[in-house]
């Protein structure tokens, strides 16, 4: 049932091989990023060290998430502090790479804003990461405010009117940034994107390549514990022949209830296996459960199929990873979402070569850009046809071309980027880019 994995077809890529290791004279980078928490940007932040530091002298200034987000000033004072401590020690560094989602710079849009606009001016040598698909903002009008109150009422016009301001802010950011000075670019996930950052925003230096997860070492060590793994499942659920894995945090966006229904249309034969948990942001003090999780429950409290639904909680990053090394098919029912540029997990699988269902997203539908024919795809909500899709896959073990974009293609793209950013000389931006320099700090660490 388990197929074995596809190899990567690198013909005529050329530059994007990684380079040889150059024991002397390493190009220093500080990635900026959340680190070793549960967080999907700080597993790629994990994936892209391991990576890079073959070949590049590689920190890692942690954006401390206990502090950022928080409201209280006294807290907030010692967040604008932490990110003044990381801009001071970009003098140390070669080439900055910003792993940006707004909400890792805190919880309101002022200090997201405030905070973004200090780390990109304060990087004379930058690469941004945009992990987050900003909507563009609308223009305000007087014709636009009066229609917006018929249809919603006087009390939503402020709303209304401030909707967009952080988008609009962000976008402009970026642009001074880009025309000001100094070595800058902006990676993005996928084609989309870089043609939205290009054709809409007016920044050139934009470039794309689709997410891995795949930490280097990790593919040794996956063969070697696969069939152990395997072995566990087995005797845990001995009557299922076929594992279905449904792979990351619980919430609305994640469609898991989809996956759920489709179990009602499958035989018993089929175990759906759930791997995730609550996201550390959407715990709330004194909540007995959370709401999406009590919504999941309440639906299979009465179903015949109960038991063929295991919730088996979050692992650590290369156990997520083993998990769905080891099931049979893996399921990605997710919303469509605006603010959605890919998917870790779905990488995940694709780099693996499993078999995999995944919701006609627009942001799916890039990654089958990247990956024609590597993985099924459904209707999002149509529960029946995916559990038929999950059918069809068990009777027939369909064939998966090579893929053409992994882990090492990624660390060739990002090594091109930091070498090219490096290699001019560094020339701060003018302080006119943003007209937000930070002041001076000390930064407490960078591992």
């Amino acid at each position: 049932m388990r197929a074995a994995r596809r190899p990567v077809d690198v013909r005529g890529m050329g530059a994007l091989r990684r380079r040889p290791n150059r024991k002397a004279g390493l190009v220093k980078v500080l990635i900026v990023s959340s680190y070793q928490i549960s967080c999907g940007i700080a597993s790629y932040t994990a994936v892209l060290k391991s990576l890079l530091e073959n070949d590049f002298e590689v920190s890692v200034a942690p954006l401390d998430q206990s502090v950022l987000r928080r409201l209280e000033q006294p807290a907030v004072q010692a967040g604008d502090r932490q990110i003044r401590a990381i801009c001071e020690s970009f003098k140390d560094y070669d080439v900055v790479n910003l792993q940006w989602e707004p909400g890792l710079l805190g919880a309101t849009a002022p200090h997201m804003m405030r905070r973004f606009r200090w780390l990109i001016d304060a990087a004379p040598n930058l690469i941004v990461t945009v992990h987050t698909a900003l909507p563009y903002p609308q223009r305000k009008s007087l014709t636009g405010a009066l229609g917006h109150m018929r249809r919603h009422g006087l009390r939503s016009l402020p709303r209304y009117l401030v909707e967009g301001r952080f988008e609009r802010a962000a976008f402009a950011a970026l642009s001074n940034r880009a025309k000001a000075g100094g070595n800058f670019a902006i990676a993005v996930h996928n084609e989309r994107e870089r043609n939205f950052y290009r054709n809409v925003v007016g920044i050139e230096s934009v470039h794309a390549h689709p997410l891995s997860h795949i930490r280097a070492g990790w593919r040794t060590l996956l063969d070697k514990d696969t069939p152990v793994a395997r072995q566990r499942l087995e005797g845990l659920y001995p009557a299922r022949r076929t594992l279905i894995g449904v792979f990351g945090f619980l919430s609305e966006y994640k469609g898991i209830q989809t996956a759920i229904k489709a179990m009602s249309d499958l035989d018993d034969g089929h175990q759906l296996l759930i791997y995730g948990s609550v996201h550390p942001e959407a715990i709330r003090h004194g909540q007995t459960i959370n709401p999406y999780v009590k919504e999941l429950i309440d639906g299979l409290e009465k179903a015949e199929f109960r038991d063929r639904v295991a919730f088996i909680g979050s692992p650590d990053d290369y156990e997520f990873a083993l998990a769905i090394n080891t099931v049979d098919i893996c399921v990605f029912p997710y919303v469509d979402v605006a603010s959605h540029s890919g998917s870790g997990p779905l990488a995940h699988a694709i780099e693996l070569g499993k078999a995999t269902v995944a919701t006609r997203t627009r942001s799916f539908l890039e990654m089958q850009r990247y990956f024609p024919k590597a993985f099924e795809m459904f209707d999002v909500g149509n529960h029946l046809q995916l559990a038929q899709a999950i059918e069809r896959i068990g009777k027939v073990d369909t064939p998966r071309p090579a893929i053409r974009y992994d882990n090492e293609t990624l660390a060739a793209f990002y090594a091109d980027l930091i070498r090219n950013t490096a290699s001019k000389p560094a020339v701060r931006p003018g302080a006119q880019a943003n007209d937000a320099g930070p002041g001076a700090g000390t930064l407490k660490a960078a591992e």
